[in-house]
């Protein structure tokens, strides 16, 4: 049985909207980081944020001793940043950059 250019056309167009379909529900966005690395840096990062949390709960314990507050804002500022920097790299590499 012969089948025209048009039906060929038919055929090879829904074949690509099945791959297509397929490949977006099996394809993290091309991520190649493993689900342990991955599981272990999101990890890390929960860590830092709860340091962050510690240092800004002992900012404001420490507004009764005005000596300490100072070092207690430059904790969390310093570990805030920490948290920043391991997310844009997660991102980055999520993205493929």
């Amino acid at each position: 049985m012969k089948i025209t250019k048009r039906q060929l056309r038919r055929i090879i167009r829904e074949e690509k909207q099945r791959l297509l379909k397929e490949s977006a529900l099996d394809d993290a966005g091309g991520v190649d980081i493993p689900v342990d690395e991955l599981i272990q840096r999101i990890e890390k990062i929960v860590m830092l944020v709860g340091k962050t949390d510690n240092h800004l709960n002992d900012a404001a314990s420490a507004l009764r001793d005005d000596k300490m507050l100072p070092t207690y804002v430059d904790l969390s500022f310093e570990a805030n940043g920490d948290v920043q920097y391991h997310l844009m790299q997660l991102l980055g590499d999520l993205k493929g950059f």
